[in-house]
């Protein structure tokens, strides 16, 4: 932006220019990879430029849903966060997969299925309804054979989804 001698000194004296600055640095006092995404609270989001009190939120709220992250480009899919600040801040964010929580797929009921994201109900009804007339799953690649069940949905869900005997 731009502004004259005066208005630049008046900024510098009133603190405005200090508080702008140190605003606009702030991203970059957090060394690389040092705040996982799945353990990180609302308040350590909320150090970087273009995430306030609302995208913490939705953030942590997407996770939770989830059951956690397995990739930082699932946070392109968090409503209101543009893709320019995810850019700015996955250099700063890494993932712990081994904090994902996963769903059972052979004791797990339709209700635990349609409160995922991913699966929701009719997914989850087809997943209960296939184990039901032909017995536990033994391997999670038996998803495939439903009729729902697409490359591009298998590939998010079985990040997800356990088969426990």
């Amino acid at each position: 932006f731009r502004v004259d001698n005066g208005e630049l000194e008046r900024m510098v004296k009133s603190g405005t220019m200090k508080k702008y600055l140190s605003a606009r640095r702030k991203v970059l006092k957090i060394p690389f990879n040092s705040i996982d995404i799945n353990s990180a609270d609302t308040s350590q989001l909320m150090q970087f430029s273009g995430i306030g009190s609302v995208l913490s939120r939705r953030i942590v709220a997407f996770r939770d849903a989830l059951g956690g992250f397995y990739s930082l480009d699932q946070l392109y899919e968090v409503y209101g966060l543009s893709p320019s600040t995810v850019n700015a801040v996955t250099k700063y964010l890494r993932v712990d997969t081994s904090l994902i929580r996963r769903i059972d797929v052979n004791r797990s009921s339709i209700r635990k299925f349609k409160s995922h994201p991913y699966i929701r109900f009719y997914l989850g009804r087809d997943i209960v309804e296939k184990r039901l007339s032909e017995g536990q799953y033994t391997d999670i690649r038996q998803l495939y054979t439903l009729s729902r069940m697409t490359d591009s949905i298998y590939n998010k869900v079985s990040n997800y989804l356990v088969v426990n005997p």
